[in-house]
């Protein structure tokens, strides 16, 4: 097998890298599934019809499992004919260990016990695997489907497999919204932006118009990180509107609440330091509209949350 060591310090690439059996798979389970990663926004990497494949697995296939942050493998009946799958699954397991990249098993009309102990079709398959390879290679092979075999996975057999589909979008989901902290950042610079600006607004007056306008300022920054951060997640199709849900308190469009309460804030600062500057009162005593902004934040996260949870897969094998 060809060496190429794994950098810890990279970033990921890719979300998720596929490794599947073409002729079992591609047309059925895991072209629907590539399809269901692609529409959630997430970059797959899945082999291509027209790659040229040997007996050796190619360099770009090493550096995509490398770049990666999670690799789902497809377990099927003739999964483990393939000398360059199998290849592909050690380098998975090496990755697994070395970069502490997520591997999840899908076991496709396939017990994970004739994965785990290389039986059926797959005793078949290292009968002539034997024959032609050298002893250490098979014993790699060997071992990285028994370690695959041992991890928590799915296990399809015969059952529904939309609704696996859609469990293991959820899980994936799930996973990279845990590791990535972008969402948090956005959460945390809001809460303070906000924050500040309702203290500011408290603390202005007729005679102190500077502090209204840094009120202003901050509301208008919060604003503009609520809005970034609506782009941010459209471009990952993890916000949009459901159809006759628009009013739920647990959806999105506790998001859409969130904006408009932090539009009307933005009104209220500006017609505050505008009455200030004046030297006259403003009509507005007390906002309570960067509380609304706020809890409207911290329930879009929480509730999705709660929504992943939710829908944890029945499937999944401990």
């Amino acid at each position: 097998m060809t060496s190429h060591e794994p950098s810890s310090s990279k970033l990921w690439n890719y979300d998720v890298f596929v490794s599947f059996r073409g002729e079992d798979t591609r047309n059925g389970f895991t072209g629907h599934l590539h399809a269901a990663l692609q529409d959630r926004g997430f970059h797959a990497f899945i082999e291509e019809d027209n790659l040229k494949r040997g007996e050796e697995i190619q360099p770009e296939m090493l550096r995509a499992i490398e770049e990666s942050r999670i690799s789902i493998i497809v377990f099927s009946k003739h999964y483990a004919e393939s000398g360059w799958l199998l290849d592909e699954l050690v380098k998975i397991m090496e990755c697994r260990k070395k970069l502490g990249q997520k591997v999840w098993p899908i076991f496709y009309d396939v017990h994970p016990a004739e994965v785990r102990n290389q039986q059926s079709y797959i005793a078949e398959a290292f009968q002539r695997h034997e024959e032609r390879f050298h002893e250490e290679r098979v014993k790699q092979w060997r071992e990285a489907l028994t370690d695959a075999a041992n991890l928590s996975g799915y296990y399809l057999n015969n059952g529904n497999e939309a609704k696996l589909i859609r469990r293991i979008v959820q899980n994936a989901i799930s996973s990279v919204n845990m590791a990535n902290p972008v969402e948090w950042i956005f959460l945390v610079s809001s809460l303070c932006m906000e924050i500040l600006s309702a203290a500011c607004d408290q603390a202005s007056s007729p005679n102190r118009p500077r502090y209204s306008l840094f009120g202003m300022l901050l509301a208008i920054a919060a604003l503009l990180t609520c809005i970034w951060e609506l782009i941010y997640k459209g471009r990952k199709k993890d916000v949009g509107w459901r159809k006759r849900g628009c009013y739920m308190l647990f959806g999105y469009a506790i998001e859409t609440y969130g904006l408009v309460g932090g539009i009307a804030q933005c009104v209220c600062s500006i017609i505050q330091y505008v009455y200030y500057i004046r030297r006259a009162d403003t009509p507005i005593k007390m906002s309570l509209l960067p509380a609304i902004f706020l809890i409207c934040l911290i329930t879009a996260r929480l509730s999705r949350k709660q929504m992943q949870t939710i829908d944890e897969t029945n499937e999944h094998i401990a």
